[in-house]
Formats: C-alpha cells, structure tokens, sequence
C-alpha cells in the first residue's frame, strides 16, 4: 500500500496548488520593492509578468507531480527551481570563486541536472513524503505567506500612489505639493556653446581620497585639471541617496527648492536602504512617480531643449536609460504631468526595463538592452553646426558595483582598491577631455559625481571596521566636482557648488531662470 499515493485533502490541495502559483513570484516581487523608489518597473508591467509566471509555475508543478507520483515532492522540486531560477547569478558567482573553469551554461546544466537527481531520489522514496505530510503543508503555508509579504507591500505602494495623484488632480492650480520647471525665459542674445556633462558615477572629492585613505599624489590631478580650464570644488558634497535621488537634485532646481531638497533634510541621516525608503514613501504619498513625473522632465535638460539644443547620451558601461528621459518629444508639446497616460501606454513605454533587470538575475539574457557605447572623437560634433549640443557621457568605473573593471577580483567590499579605481576614473575622464578640446577648444564640460561609497555592503564593513555613523556619511556623500566655463563665455571666478551646477549653466546659456543657492 505504500509504494501509491496516500490520498491528498482536498484541503491539502488547495494549498498545494495555491504555493506552486505564488512561489514563481516571491522574488520577483521582493526584486520591484527593492527597486521600486528608482522606479525601474511598471507595477502594471509586474502584474502581468507574475500571471504567467503563476501560469508556468503551475505546468511546472503538474510536470513535477507527474514525474514523482507525489504533490509534496512536487512542491519542494517547484521551490527548488524558482529558487535557482531567481539566484542563478548569486549562485553562479559562488560557484566561479570555487572554479574559474566553470561557464554560464554549464552552470546552468549543473543546475538542472541536480535538480533532475533529487526528483528522481523523490520518485524512488516518495513513501517517506507521505509520513511527513504536514511538515509539507507549513511549507506550502509559509510559500504563500512569504508571497504575501512580498506582493501587498507593493500593491499597498501601487494604491497609494494612485490616490494621491487623484487628489493631485483635485487640487485647485497653483496648489501642487511640489514644483517642477517647465516654462524657461529665453533669452536670444545669450550665447549658445556645446555643453558635455561628464557623469562620474561614484566618484569621490580628492580632499576625501586624501583624508581617508592618505593618498598624497592627487595634486597632479589638480593640475592636470587646472591647465584644462577647470575649478574644482575641493570639498563638494552632495547629500542624496544614489543616482537617481542626486541627479534630481542636480538637474532639477526648482523641484529641489519645492520639495526635494526638504525631503532629503529630513531624510539626512540614515544607512543608503532606510534612507531610500523613507524618500519612497515621502513621493508615495505627495502622488509623485520617478520614472513618470520626474525624470522626463529633468529641468536642465527641458530649458535646453526649449533654447534649441541637441540633446544625446552615452555610457561606457552601465544602463544610461534607467536614470535619463529616453527622449525629448514630450518637451515640444503640451506640458501636461505623465499620470494623464493610460495603465497600457506606460506599460508599453517601460517593458524594456524589467526584461533589463530579468537579464542581472537570471539565467535569461537581452544583451540588445545593454546600452555600452564608448566615446569616439568622430561623434563629438559642434564644431561646425549652428545647432549648439548637450551630450551626457556616463562613467560607471569608480562606481564600487563595476570595482571589478579595473581590479580584478576586487567586489563592492574591496574599499582599499578604491583610490586607484579613482585615479583610473580620473584619467579616463581627462582623455575624454581631450578628446573634446581637440576639436572644440571652447567647450563647456561640466565633470560631476552624483555619490560615493553608498552600497549597503560598504556602508555595513565601515561600521564594522569601527568607523563612525559621520564617516559613513560623509564617504557616501563626498562627490568630484568640476566645471569648464571658457573665457570666450565669461569664465568663472569661483567654484560652482554641484547645485548651483544646472542653475549657472541655464542662467548663462538660456535664459535668467534661477537663483543661486549660498
């Protein structure tokens, strides 16, 4: 009688079932609370994806129980799977530190082929699962709690957002919670230079690199900036939580003068994760959507383009489309906040960005959405164009998730590797300098860090090395910051701060628009 099946509750069942279909989503849905403040996914676009995962998890776990004439043994091979399917590259990196011979596909056969092992170990002693059977039904009781835990906090996030955009709408005009520039002074005698704005992802104040880690050969960069035509601000800091959050507050003045800037006052203190949660929950509930109302209308970007500029973007590593408008179209109609698009336009618009994610954490691939496009001399044009350019150039390098680029081996713990990670930014940065003073000498080129150590993994092993809350603090906010403003347009006198950045570059080169913080 034991080899059969021991007749399963109909109550059993359910759950069974149920665990199977939410389990496929766990992760998924802990990967959008994770990155929902940088508003990198749809909500809708989630939804959609967890049905038919549920769908497959289903088919997956019907295959199982076929395979193992036993439903508690299909639940554990469902869970095992998912499991490996959501930490594929987790797993995979564990397992190139025990062997550098190991490949991303016959890691994936290794994989599947244990996974084959255990479901034939379930076939053969299945009787045992029988005996155990409520062991198995806290299991499938705890698969969808966990589900649970994951799913309402977005869904609660989801309906939070949508009631406050509905009472947004309702306020009378002028009444708006936060401020967003859209309509710039133009002023047509004003010159018009080519403008580059060199991101340096992570890349810390050289007074910080000569403090921290003692190093005393940057004066060399100095210079070497110096005779470029730079000022540098030596000690610039930028208190935001990471790129997304620093780029609001650099290229955004009157939204940082409304609204942002409060927020992060509040919000100062605090590792990078709670801080980022509590600026989530701040535009939660002001009704504000990064990836909708704030990033399309960049107010640096919007003022140019309305003054007649081309506008472009590059990267040497690292995705430039989560962080920057994907166009300007929207700029030269009617200005108008994004939540007027329907659920199915924004879903169409941002697909890209999840499938972008699915590629970083599980076996699937979709090299076409990594943008990573080197500078090359032959597109710096505006040298002979009436049509004046702003180009953004992304510098991923000094950022500690990319550590690994320049130090081999090196991962976002490796903090003694920073300095020459610094330096190999640094020189980067110049040659690309070059590059654009060859063949357009009166350039404007702004070089601007948006953070610097900021990860959780960082931040944790300072404090575990002894260091105090204000260092953290301090090594996470420190940002380089230089700035290119020939004589053939006035020059500077001064440093500019990183906020003032934006608010200078509008007011010389477009129009007076704003004024300059002290």
């Amino acid at each position: 009688m034991l080899d059969t099946e021991v007749p399963t509750h109909k109550f059993n069942k359910i759950l069974y079932y149920a665990a199977a279909a939410f389990v496929s989503s766990i992760l998924l849905f802990d990967l959008y609370n994770r990155n929902r403040m940088e508003g990198q996914i749809a909500f809708n676009h989630m939804l959609i994806l967890g049905g038919v995962l549920s769908i497959v998890g289903l088919i997956i776990f019907l295959a199982f129980k076929h395979f193992t004439k036993t439903m508690e043994g299909a639940l554990l091979l469902s869970i095992l799977f998912w499991m490996g399917f959501w930490m594929f590259e987790f797993l995979f990196s564990v397992a190139l530190q025990l062997s550098t011979m190991i490949t991303h596909s016959g890691f994936m056969f290794m994989l599947v082929t244990v996974l084959f092992g255990i479901a034939v170990l379930i076939r053969r002693y299945k009787t045992i699962f029988f005996s155990i059977r409520p062991g198995f039904t806290v299991l499938a009781v705890c698969a969808i709690l966990l589900f649970a835990f994951n799913f309402f906090p977005g869904i609660s996030n989801e309906l939070g957002l949508r009631q406050a955009r509905t009472e947004f709408i309702m306020l009378e005009e002028g009444a708006e919670p936060f401020y967003i520039k859209r309509n710039f002074i133009i002023d047509p005698a004003l010159p018009s230079p080519d403008i580059y704005w060199f991101h340096v992802d992570g890349l810390m104040a050289l007074e910080t690199v000569e403090a921290f880690w003692g190093e005393d050969s940057l004066d060399s960069l100095r210079e070497e900036f110096a005779s470029r035509g730079f000022l540098i601000y030596e000690d610039a800091f930028l208190n935001a939580v990471d790129t997304r959050t620093s780029l609001t507050a650099l290229l955004s003045p009157a939204f940082y003068d409304s609204f942002w800037g409060e927020q992060l006052s509040q919000n100062e203190m605090g590792f990078r994760t709670y801080r980022r949660d509590a600026l989530r929950d701040s535009l939660t509930h002001a009704g504000i959507d990064f990836q909708d109302d704030i990033v399309p209308y960049y107010e640096l970007f919007t003022a140019l383009t309305t003054a007649g500029y081309d506008i472009s973007f590059r990267s040497r590593i690292g995705r430039v489309g989560e962080i920057l408008p994907s166009g300007f179209a929207h700029l030269t109609g009617i200005y108008g906040y994004s939540y007027n698009l329907g659920p199915l336009h924004r879903l169409i618009r941002r697909t890209g960005d999840l499938a972008e994610l699915l590629s970083l954490t599980t076996p699937f691939n979709f090299p076409a959405l990594m943008e990573r496009v080197d500078i090359d001399t032959n597109q710096l044009e505006g040298t002979d164009t009436e049509t004046p350019r702003f180009t953004w150039q992304t510098f991923m390098n000094a950022h500690m998730s990319f550590i690994h680029n320049v130090v081999p081996g090196a991962d976002t713990r490796s903090i003694e590797a920073y300095p020459q990670v610094h330096r190999y930014v640094a020189r980067q940065a110049l040659n690309a300098i070059d590059d654009i003073l060859q063949v357009n000498p009166d350039a404007v080129i702004v070089v601007q860090a948006d953070h610097g150590l900021h990860l959780i993994a960082t931040q944790r092993l300072l404090i575990d090395r002894g260091y105090t809350f204000d260092d953290v603090h301090w090594l996470a906010h420190s940002v380089f910051s230089a700035v290119r403003i020939p004589p053939a347009y006035g020059g500077l006198e001064a440093p500019l701060a990183p906020k003032n950045i934006s608010r200078e570059l509008v007011n010389r080169f477009v129009g007076y628009n704003y004024t300059l913080l002290p």
